[in-house]
């Protein structure tokens, strides 16, 4: 059964306009939501998750691409207030045209490290985390589903040493470890390279591999974006980079 996976970093649905500098925070700062349905339609994905949609108390940014495209099925948490626009909530979503079963959320370990930004702005690090649930792919066909946004340490100054990184590290591999025979983890892993074993090597194992994730995923040219999976085989996969946001989507065919 051939399978088509998108993961995309969304960006709150912000875009920027085609001549902007796609390299500056504050050219993403329109409203994307229609040009991010228009590529979902040209990816036709099956299943996709998502970090960084939006949502406030009368809004979801999910649940309108679910309307709008047709899908059945979707899951949706909140993990922080958004960095990217006042008011609203910073989500991961799961939207997919099978059947999704037992969602759950676990935060990972934030230190609360601090930066200030070249504007001024004092940032303190985010929460984040990890979606998971079971996708029913047939009848007796279940796949495990993981997606998370990992916490970008590199930013604060952080090197792969530091107590903090390591402390951070440690818990997301308590927490991405695949377990079922079929399994699937994708996410912003905010770490630039074609490979995460180096970053997070306990999840790779009994048969774990990896999209070597060799394009960039950003406009900066960092390969944030990564794509795992278990009991699957790869045909294929790719980055699009002709879109506005400031992630580009990566999109994996896969068969079951």
């Amino acid at each position: 059964m051939n399978i088509v996976l998108l993961q995309w970093n969304i960006g709150g649905g912000l875009i920027r306009f085609v001549d902007a500098d796609p390299s500056k925070d504050e050219s993403y700062c329109h409203d994307g939501i229609e040009h991010i349905c228009n590529k979902i339609k040209e990816f036709a994905p099956d299943i996709i998750t998502f970090q960084e949609s939006h949502a406030d108390a009368n809004h979801m940014q999910a649940e309108y691409i679910v309307k709008k495209l047709g899908y059945e099925y979707f899951v949706n948490y909140a993990y922080d207030l958004s960095h990217l626009q006042s008011g609203q909530k910073l989500c991961q979503s799961v939207i997919s045209r099978f059947p999704i079963l037992e969602p759950s959320f676990q935060f990972f370990y934030n230190p609360r490290v601090e930066a200030v930004r070249p504007n001024g702005d004092r940032w303190v690090s985010h929460d984040k985390g990890v979606t998971r649930c079971m996708i029913t792919i047939a009848e007796n066909t279940v796949i495990e589903l993981k997606t998370c946004h990992s916490l970008p340490l590199r930013k604060f100054g952080l090197k792969d040493t530091d107590k903090s990184f390591l402390q951070v590290s440690e818990s997301m591999q308590e927490n991405l470890v695949l377990i079922s025979p079929f399994a699937l983890l994708a996410g912003d892993f905010n770490y630039d390279n074609k490979s995460l074993e180096a970053y997070l090597p306990r999840i790779f194992t009994d048969g774990v591999k990896e999209v070597p994730q060799i394009e960039p995923t950003t406009p900066g040219g960092r390969r944030y974006d990564h794509v795992v999976y278990k009991g699957i085989k790869l045909v294929s996969s790719h980055v699009d980079n002709d879109v506005l946001t400031d992630h580009f989507p990566v999109v994996a065919n896969l068969v079951l």
